[in-house]
């Protein structure tokens, strides 16, 4: 048996590539905290051009005086020009349809799941790595620089619905 690690494969340009790639969205629970709710997404692989025309850059003045219910129509506006397929799955088990991702976005999940479908297309744009979920709040845990160390995450209590 050999330890010698296979080549690489070939670059290939694809028109309209996608990837799936994995979303965490951090629910809150009772108690104060945040459980991690995972999904695997499939998402368009755009040129930065057309990410900038989804999600335009604002001045910090600019972004300040937007109301957070503006943010929630535009997340359901563009995510759904990017996340073009999900494996989410509603309260019977059943699967949920990627044609009900605005209406999600728009309602009482939308915050967080907005925020962890952005999280994942920030990781694919910039060329990052998926980061495992942070265990408190609703941001990805800092990398630990240099360590190599992997994080475990906490097992989810129960599915939020959407």
């Amino acid at each position: 048996m050999s330890n010698q690690q296979q080549p690489a494969p070939a670059f290939v340009l694809v028109s309209n590539p996608t990837v799936q790639w994995p979303v965490t969205v951090q629910v809150p629970t009772n108690g104060g905290t945040f459980a991690p709710h995972r999904f695997t997404g499939t998402f368009r692989v755009m040129a930065e051009s057309d990410y900038l025309a989804l999600f335009p850059q604002r001045s910090e003045a600019d972004a300040a005086k937007r109301e957070f219910a503006d943010v929630l129509a535009e997340n359901a506006e563009a995510l759904p020009r990017v996340l073009v397929g999900w494996d989410v799955k509603g309260p019977d088990g059943a699967p949920v349809g990627i044609e009900h991702l605005a209406a999600a976005l728009r309602g009482e999940h939308g915050a967080f799941l907005g925020a962890g479908i952005r999280r994942a297309v920030t990781e694919i744009r910039f060329g990052l790595p998926a980061q495992p979920p942070a265990t408190l709040g609703n941001s990805p845990t800092a990398p630990d620089i240099g360590s190599g160390a992997q994080q475990d995450d906490p097992a989810p209590t129960s599915s939020p619905t959407i």
